[in-house]
């Protein structure tokens, strides 16, 4: 696994901290696990709401405001042809690019555009934390790249349906410019990948399709997001208590997950064929919702379940599937044998014999170099050793480590 990759973890308020006129420092965490976050105004914290806000609210546009903002590793390649509508990490591998800039951060931000005759919102790239927190003609900061999100010449896409990685690309001096950008979480990942796609003109679907695999049946859900619509319009006229609609907003959005599981078991009630299904899985089973793509289950739980209306713009690339919540069986009982348990991750030391390229000798030496290896969300990691935290030793029988 690339060190660069972070756990899920719920959305926090940063105070931004004033340190010139018309400056911000945004203290974007290092640990998102430790209470970090990417969003710089509570008020802000689902960016599809955002987008609703713009639609109801009428002459209330803020040019160069601050919408979103994330810190990101961000590469940037260049193509000298056109890239096709579903660009990602497989076409690559087939197309022509060099590199501009490799792997590096970048505090991502994303703004209203302070032109009218342009896009509605454009992304920008800043090397420093300390950057305006809105934009005018006499901001001292600049940002290092800008991408203005035009429906007619930018695209996006998920680069990788596997770690959520996108890739924005648009015209640029007779070829492409293509942004490779890798947030904190697959779940902020998706977040903005929404939020992009509603910008260049994606609209949700007011249908919303369901499998069932235990059943064989795919359920058509209509309308499931209307609670959450309703509370969008009203943080949008109650602008005496913005706070308080924003908050009941963020309330619809979190249970978004339920309402679609609670719609699908009483549709399935409807039918006195599965009754005997729905009543098992009602006194012994916990239902839950998974993206599915081939074999791999992304399970919508904890910020994905919170985060769940901003990322269902994944029924591009995945299937959503209601399906009870069971763990993978830790033993198997081979035929005429005893039951075999499944045996405990490995990790510890090891020493490597070979450098990245696979050589085995460097400056005339054997090359060698003791790390500690680990598994982590089915990823094979790897450390220094005065890094690495191995886990207590087995205790025998008497109670004492061994």
């Amino acid at each position: 696994m690339n060190g660069d990759a972070a756990a899920d973890a719920p959305m926090a308020k940063i105070p931004p901290n004033h340190v010139s006129s018309g400056m911000v420092r945004f203290n974007v965490p290092s640990e998102v696990g430790q209470g970090g976050g990417s969003n710089i105004n509570p008020t802000l914290s689902q960016v599809s709401r955002r987008r609703s806000w713009k639609q109801f609210r009428q002459g209330q546009a803020h040019p160069g405001e601050i919408v979103k903002t994330e810190k990101m590793l961000v590469r940037i390649d260049t193509a000298g042809q056109q890239l096709p509508e579903e660009y990602d990490e497989n076409d690559s591998v087939k197309t022509e690019s060099r590199t501009l800039e490799k792997w590096r951060e970048y505090v991502v931000v994303c703004r209203e555009s302070r032109q009218e005759d342009q896009s509605d919102f454009l992304i920008q790239l800043y090397k420093s934390r300390v950057i305006p927190a809105k934009e005018g003609p006499g901001a001292s900061k600049r940002c290092t790249h800008e991408i203005p999100l035009l429906k007619k010449t930018t695209n996006v896409n998920l680069y990788s349906t596997l770690d959520k990685t996108l890739v924005i690309w648009l015209p640029w001096k007779g070829g492409t410019k293509i942004f490779i950008l890798r947030p904190r979480s697959s779940s902020s990942s998706v977040e903005w990948y929404t939020f992009i796609r509603n910008t260049l003109g994606w609209k949700r679907s007011s249908d919303l399709q369901v499998n069932v695999p235990d059943l064989s049946v795919i359920l058509q859900i209509t309308n499931p997001f209307s609670d959450v619509e309703a509370a969008a319009k009203a943080a949008a006229s109650e602008s005496s208590n913005r706070d308080m609609a924003i908050l009941k907003t963020v309330e619809a959005e979190n249970a978004v997950a339920n309402v679609v599981i609670q719609r699908c078991m009483s549709i399935l009630r409807q039918s006195s064929e599965w009754s005997d299904v729905l009543e098992n899985w009602l006194q012994h089973e916990r239902m839950g919702l998974a993206w599915k793509r081939y074999d791999r289950l992304e399970w919508v739980h904890g910020a994905n379940e919170q985060r769940m209306y901003g990322t269902l713009a994944m029924q591009r690339s995945h299937e959503l599937e209601l399906r009870p919540k069971k763990h993978y069986p830790t033993n198997t009982v081979p035929s005429g044998r005893p039951i075999f348990k499944e045996p405990a991750p490995v990790e510890g030391f090891l020493i490597r014999l070979t450098s990245q390229r696979g050589r085995v000798q460097r400056f005339g030496k054997m090359f060698f170099k003791r790390l500690y290896f680990f598994t982590h969300n089915q990823y094979l990691c790897y450390c220094r050793p005065a890094k690495a935290l191995p886990p207590a030793p087995p205790k025998s029988l008497s109670g004492q480590s061994i």
